[in-house]
């Protein structure tokens, strides 16, 4: 068969990525979508549209767990491995580098609390602590109130869950 490929664009924003995914399904006609690229549009895509709509929808960077506890009756797909595992060698990775205290800041989304919470998980089964867990809204210019919430238990270490846009500036002001 011929594949014609139709593109449209989530903005990385749950409201955009359904009304995106909607024009697709009822537009387009299509019969399966590849993306979205973040769990916070991938999940309320496939609940709100791909799933009703019995379309397959195939993440390539979607990462949280609760995809994997979706119920999607096989309608969703991921081709990168859960924030169950991501997080789970993280939290060995501190741990084997010498960190009993760490904070956690992550990005206020299914990504970033899945990964946050497997991390911790994982790094007190292994006999470390988190002291602050912190959650961050994206687009923020700044994020010194977070940081601070962060250091108050004087971690030995922070472990951000984060995108490239906001992790920037968090890294910038907490150095």
């Amino acid at each position: 068969r011929k594949i014609e490929l139709v593109h449209r664009d989530s903005q990385t924003d749950p409201t955009a990525g359904i009304d995106a995914a909607k024009k697709l399904v009822e537009l387009d006609k299509v019969v399966a979508i590849v993306g979205a690229l973040s769990s916070g549009v991938t999940i309320p895509v496939a609940t709100s549209v791909t799933i009703p709509s019995g379309i397959v929808q195939i993440s390539p960077a979607s990462t949280s767990p609760q995809i994997t506890d979706l119920q999607d009756n096989d309608w969703l797909f991921r081709t990168s491995p859960s924030d169950a595992l991501q997080g789970k060698v993280s939290g060995r990775l501190a741990k084997t580098l010498g960190f009993q205290t760490v904070s956690t800041i992550y990005v206020n989304n299914p990504y970033g609390s899945g990964l946050a919470k497997t991390f911790g998980q994982t790094l007190s089964e292994h006999g470390g602590k988190v002291v602050a867990t912190v959650a961050y809204e994206e687009g923020r210019p700044s994020y010194r109130g977070e940081l601070e919430q962060a250091l108050k238990s004087k971690p030995q270490a922070i472990a951000l869950f984060s995108y490239p846009e906001n992790g920037v500036t968090l890294i910038r002001q907490a150095l």
